[in-house]
């Protein structure tokens, strides 16, 4: 066995972790167990390595890689016809680059093994970094980590590096002083190095992101905090007006029911709009009477069908902020979803608490679009610089009290359950 021979089964695992990643942009992640992934990983590198090295048929070599990615993709879960159109553009990509690779090295010296097997060793090297940072570009592309992230020293030496490796083999193919082992310890060094960079760009990428979803949600909690103190503080107000309206009212009721004069009805019906002589929520806790009445009344009026079975003591244990962060989120999604249609919109919200637990269902229609980032569901708001931290924002809340959410969906309903559980004070 040749030195390229040995250079191709030790670098041939990178090939098969360059196809996990590509199928991962397909199908998202993996939900087999380890042992599964080992075992075929193993028979995918024997199968190709084998084949490649021993039978050196490039008919056998192809089925033998049709047969691995049909094997790695068992792995995922998915219709038949969008893996089939999965490996079909794989395997014109993976053509494409080895036509391109082969063609910078068009005039082989067979009779020179060592340059001959320096070439083929650069071929392979190259092939394998194009196919790399070409899956790497998807994944980015699919999780949108260069948009939030943005070094520009790292995302310049992503080019650069690259392109130095690619220079420096094309010096050493020509070099006869280097050996075939120095040769093959540098394009392996080489591959660490373009791996390693790319790696660690993603994982600041990946720490950016989640730095920046719990600044924002700190932020976000501040800002319902302070809409809280408002809402009370107006509510307040506003009961007392209410209150004091009401008495001064009494007389010109009887008035107008003594003496029936239609014009002065009017007039003392729009003094109080109907929907706040008629709250959505009347619990007695101030948090979600005034989070579900701010939200829904104004939904009220654009045709949305809202029904309601809210119960629920006036003092629980879970934080008021949590509980306006909550379902403040929700029943704006909620209300976004009802807008996507334009008839037979509603909205159905259920919040029972018994047996110190918090029971909360809200379902609305939608027109069945579902926006995802990975596994990830995102809310649909206008605004990109807050797509997708509401969801988390509830997801955070949920984990806070040791909670569980469901969410379910039709082509035509979206429903999400959640349980929350009351903390014990010691």
């Amino acid at each position: 066995m040749d030195f390229f021979n040995i250079f191709y089964a030790i670098v041939n695992p990178f090939y098969l972790y360059i196809l996990w990643l590509y199928f991962t942009v397909w199908f998202g992640k993996s939900s087999a167990t380890i042992s599964n992934k080992l075992l075929i990983w193993l028979i995918s590198y024997l199968a190709i390595t084998f084949s490649f090295l021993f039978i050196q048929i490039p008919y056998i070599t192809l089925i033998t890689n049709l047969a691995s990615f049909s094997l790695i993709l068992s792995l995922f879960k998915g219709v038949l016809s969008k893996k089939i159109l999965s490996v079909f553009i794989l395997v014109s990509c993976l053509l494409s680059i080895e036509i391109l690779v082969v063609s910078l090295f068009n005039n082989p010296t067979p009779t020179l093994i060592k340059q001959y097997n320096f070439q083929n060793i650069t071929s392979l090297v190259l092939s394998y970094l194009i196919e790399y940072v070409l899956v790497k570009y998807l994944i980015r592309r699919k999780y949108n980590f260069i948009s939030i992230y943005n070094n520009r020293l790292l995302s310049f030496s992503q080019l650069v590096i690259p392109l130095l490796t690619t220079i420096v083999f094309l010096i050493f193919i020509k070099d006869s002083s280097i050996s075939e082992f120095q040769f093959i310890t540098l394009a392996l060094f080489f591959i660490l190095i373009n791996v390693i960079l790319f790696e660690l760009y993603d994982a600041l990428s990946r720490s950016f992101n989640l730095l920046s979803e719990q600044q924002n949600f700190k932020q976000e909690q501040l800002d319902y905090a302070n809409q809280l103190k408002m809402i009370k503080s107006h509510d307040e107000e506003w009961r007392e007006f209410r209150h004091d309206l009401a008495n001064r009212l009494t007389p010109l009721y009887g008035f107008v029911d003594q003496y029936p004069n239609r014009e002065l009805q009017d007039i003392i019906f729009d003094i109080v709009p109907e929907p706040l002589k008629e709250p959505i929520s009347k619990t007695g806790h101030i948090a979600i009477d005034s989070i579900i009445n701010t939200k829904l009344q104004p939904a009220s009026t654009e045709s949305i069908n809202l029904t309601t079975e809210i119960w629920i003591p006036k003092k629980i244990k879970i934080d008021s902020i949590d509980l306006a962060v909550l379902l403040g989120n929700l029943l704006d999604n909620a209300i976004e979803g009802c807008l996507t249609i334009q008839e037979n919109r509603f909205i159905d919200i259920k919040l029972l608490f018994e047996s110190n637990q918090l029971k909360l269902r809200i379902s609305n229609s939608f027109d069945g679009e579902v926006d995802k980032q990975g596994e990830r569901i995102l809310s649909r708001k206008r605004n990109n610089n807050i797509h997708g931290f509401g969801l988390s924002s509830v997801q955070k809340i949920v984990n806070k009290y040791d909670g569980m959410h469901d969410i379910h969906y039709t082509h035509d309903s979206f429903s999400i359950k959640i349980l929350l559980f009351e903390p014990v004070v010691e």
